[in-house]
């Protein structure tokens, strides 16, 4: 799971717009949950839903793009040596 601070931009920009998350929500056509969800790095949005995210903060797709959580994988398992 994503570290909640990564996405800090989305809610200093959320904020710095004066949305609350549930206007943003209604702003860019989800329930609140989402918002919550991309704010605390559960989850991330979908091509469509950066681009209603930049248009409804006033932010450049790249900016909020580049702010995103990266998924974190699990290290593959080391390959046991055979003998």
């Amino acid at each position: 799971m994503a570290q909640p601070s990564q996405w800090t931009f989305l809610t200093r920009k959320r904020i710095a717009a004066g949305h609350t998350m549930s206007s943003l929500a209604l702003t860019v056509g989800v329930r609140t949950a989402q918002i919550s969800r991309l704010e605390g790095g559960q989850r991330g949005p979908s091509p469509g839903l950066y681009r209603r995210l930049a248009d409804a903060l006033n932010v450049d797709l790249e900016d909020l793009i580049a702010s995103a959580p990266r998924p974190v994988r699990d290290p593959e398992p080391a390959s046991e040596a055979v003998a």
